[in-house]
């Protein structure tokens, strides 16, 4: 139990703190823009660019990146998400700004399947709604961090983005201790299914129905949360003007209570198990989010969007 806390708590920080380089980004952005002198339509464009290269990434690069062994992944993973971090605060015109941000891109889609990857070749079948709910926690919790990197950096962009680069870096040799005093040679790896196993146990038109219910659940979901991760500290800092201590605040308190849900929805997947116990929380999570964003662009008091706004992430 202990051993796998720990490799649960490897995922955990690998997750949290790729999230928290795009956050601390996008915390600032408004900064960026603003000593870029960029229009905000340009950026837009270039992010989604950055998006289109890092649906690109694991096809070009996603077999080397399965092949090494899963905390040398990790650890490039991580120092391709950092390093151009620390980079961006060092560029001196949008050109630069871009190439940084492709080289962190490439990255950007590694970080879930590798958490997802480990859990699959040490954790038992029957617990991994519980793990992978802890290891996706740290959606919210890179979230709130990188906010309260900000605030920490008085507001300051280039410090903020030194800072949570910074922080990533510190990950790699820390995981790699843990990982190899007291997991290499005391965690079993759950032996692989040869083809013929897998054969008999999944049919071809199962897991296309598996394929097509995850890819428009995955993609509705992760769209909605792009679109606020992103544009959150624009909204919340250009247009509502509020402060970053104040959001770090709320959104430390609300990934406290996400995590929690999170981990009693993982339990409740382990007791249904099957398609259906990832299916439901998925879709049950998804749909609330949704029409709560919807509803809060059809506000016009910034307090009640902000609200709405909040549980929509939080869902």
């Amino acid at each position: 139990m202990e051993r796998t806390g720990i490799l649960l708590g490897i995922c955990l920080g690998l997750t949290s703190f790729s999230i928290l380089q795009g956050s601390v980004f996008g915390a600032v952005l408004p900064s960026i823009v603003e000593e870029f002198g960029v229009d905000w339509s340009i950026i837009g464009v270039a992010m989604s660019v950055w998006t289109v290269i890092s649906a690109l990434s694991p096809m070009l690069f996603g077999r080397f990146v399965h092949r090494l062994y899963p905390m040398n992944s990790m650890a490039l993973v991580m120092m391709m998400l950092s390093i151009p971090t620390i980079l961006v605060a060092f560029v001196k015109d949008f050109f630069s700004l871009n190439v940084v941000k492709i080289v962190g891109s490439l990255a950007v889609p590694f970080s879930y399947p590798l958490a997802a990857k480990v859990v699959e070749m040490y954790v038992d079948s029957r617990k991994r709604g519980i793990a992978t709910a802890i290891y996706n926690t740290g959606s919210m919790i890179g979230l709130a961090l990188g906010y309260a990197v900000v605030a920490l950096a008085g507001g300051y962009w280039k410090r903020s983005m030194i800072t949570g680069g910074f922080l990533g870096v510190i990950y790699v040799p820390v995981a790699y201790i843990l990982w190899k005093s007291l997991l290499e040679s005391k965690v079993q790896r759950k032996p692989e299914w040869n083809d013929s196993q897998k054969r008999s146990h999944v049919s071809f038109k199962r897991v296309f129905s598996i394929i097509l219910w995850l890819s428009f659940g995955h993609f509705s979901a992760v769209y909605t949360w792009n679109l606020m991760f992103n544009w959150l500290s624009t909204f919340l800092v250009r247009e509502i003007q509020l402060g970053y201590s104040f959001i770090a605040l709320v959104l430390g308190i609300m990934a406290v209570v996400s995590s929690v849900m999170e981990v009693f929805v993982g339990l409740w997947s382990d007791r249904v198990r099957g398609m259906r116990g990832r299916l439901i929380p998925l879709y049950t999570g998804l749909f609330p989010s949704a029409f709560l964003l919807i509803l809060s662009t059809l506000s016009t008091n910034p307090l009640l969007t902000s609200i709405l706004v909040g549980f929509s992430i939080l869902f």
